[in-house]
Order: structure tokens, then sequence, then C-alpha cells
């Protein structure tokens, strides 16, 4: 990134320099802030011990599952799924929105302000209480 910017800077000339410099900034801050390389690494890690999961319950043939291997996969699937972030909110809702989009019942979508919205994929925000869902007394 540093030489395509050093690169850009010298083909735009000296009034290209502070904004690449900004641009190179923001990005690092950004990356620190979000930790998105950490992210994206346990996001892999979780993905691999998905499949070797999975892998294990295909090998075991189709006389599984068996009464012994179902709590093990089970417990296995436990073990990943602790491991995983919490949920994002926000995110889970847009994702309903589409569905309900999708299925022909938009009237059946949460309601979601455009600021949550730009920043759902960034920021887990707890779910605010549905006064429609309350149980009766």
């Amino acid at each position: 990134m540093v030489g395509g910017s050093a690169a850009a800077a010298r083909f735009g000339g000296d009034a290209w320099l502070p904004l690449i410099a900004l641009a190179i900034t923001g990005g690092s801050a950004a990356s620190l802030v979000f930790g998105l390389a950490e992210s994206a690494r346990r996001h892999s890690d979780l993905a691999t011990q998905h499949k070797r999961l999975e892998a294990e319950i295909l090998a075991a043939g189709e006389n599984s599952p068996t009464e012994a291997e179902l709590p093990r996969w089970s417990a296995r699937c436990a073990e990943i799924e602790a491991g995983e972030p919490d949920a994002l909110f926000v995110l889970t809702q847009l994702c309903e929105e589409r569905l309900n989009l999708a299925n022909g019942t938009p009237e059946k979508s949460p309601t979601v302000g455009p600021v949550k919205r730009l920043l759902a994929q960034y920021f887990s925000f707890s779910p605010r209480p549905n006064p429609s869902n309350k149980q009766p007394a």
C-alpha cells in the first residue's frame, strides 16, 4: 500500500500527498479500531473447525448417528460455537428484512434506522424490546 501511495504521489504531484497520507492513516486506524485482521482470522479458524466436524460426521457413514456419536458431535459443535463472537443483532434484522421481502411479506420486517443500517456490520447494537411481543401476564 505504501509503495502504491508513493507512486500515486509522484504521479499526482505534491497536491495529492496530504490526501494519500490521510487515506493511509485512516485505513490503519480503522484496521486497529475494528480489528479486521483478527476478526478475519477468527472467522477462518471457526470455519475450519466446523468443516472438520462435518468431515468427521460424513466419514461415519450411513449407519450414523449412533447413540454414542450424536452427543459427542453435539458437544463438539457447542465447543466451536462457544468461540464465536456475539451475534450482530441489527445485521440479523437486516437479513430478516431481506428474507421477508423475498417472501413477499415486507410488512413483517423490523424497522432499522439509517445510522444503524450503515454501522450494522461493525457494531453490535443491543436489541430493543418490542412492545408487540409482550407476553400476557
